[in-house]
């Protein structure tokens, strides 16, 4: 058995059960990501772009999309999540 090896397998002791992982910090780059495919997963369901004159939850996703679209560097960073041409220029 190698060193490493050897480390890990401390951490199969009952001791250490309950000793897990840091979650991963989330970043803004995560963040816009997320805020997209929210946008996304709305016009999967509904065929439509978010309307700023819906229920509050469409406001804030209609909100988010006009954000990036005015962005250059948000189109940018999401092109390839883009399935709907969400992003196209106005």
């Amino acid at each position: 058995m190698t060193w490493d090896e050897e480390l890990e397998s401390l951490f199969d002791l009952p001791m250490f059960e309950d000793v897990r992982l840091p979650a991963p910090k989330i970043t803004a780059d995560d963040r816009l990501e997320q805020s997209f495919m929210e946008i996304v997963a709305f016009y999967e369901v509904h065929n439509r772009e978010p309307q700023l004159t819906a229920s509050i939850n469409e406001k804030l996703l209609a909100r988010t999309l006009k954000s990036i679209r005015e962005n250059p560097h948000k189109k940018k960073a999401l092109i390839e999540l883009d399935r709907f041409d969400l992003l196209k220029d106005m």
